[in-house]
């Protein structure tokens, strides 16, 4: 389970957080469907899962502002991760826009092509 905690740096007391439910489909915390990467500005947070083609866009509350969902659903081969499907794999927090990397297309050959994303920092998609 990823628990995202604020804390109050004057008494250091948590005083919200947010939870991101794990599903027990897998016994590899690697291949567990929700992991992803967390990246911020100022008081805006994203998070990018691995293995959907979704981004969820969280306020300093940690409340979910907006939910990017292309698709949730995951494939992941854990005998075989070249067949798994990594979606958002690397973003980058700029001063108004959060910048991802998708890694979901493939082309005939199975090669996998890369597209950069830029989204404003409420969620809206920008453009590819």
């Amino acid at each position: 389970m990823l628990i995202l905690k604020r804390i109050n740096l004057k008494d250091m007391n948590e005083d919200r957080y947010h939870e991101f439910k794990m599903s027990r489909s897998t016994s590899e915390s690697f291949f567990e469907p929700n992991r992803g990467d967390l990246c911020g500005y100022k008081n805006k947070l994203a998070y990018l899962y691995y293995y959907e083609n979704r981004i969820d866009f969280l306020d300093n509350n940690l409340n979910i502002l907006k939910s990017h969902i292309q698709s949730n659903q995951s494939n992941i081969d854990i005998k075989n991760h070249n067949e798994s499907i990594i979606y958002y794999r690397s973003c980058f927090a700029g001063t108004g826009h959060l910048y991802a990397i998708n890694h979901n297309d493939k082309s005939k050959n199975r090669k996998k092509i890369c597209t950069l994303e830029v989204f404003t920092w409420d969620g809206t998609f920008s453009k590819k």
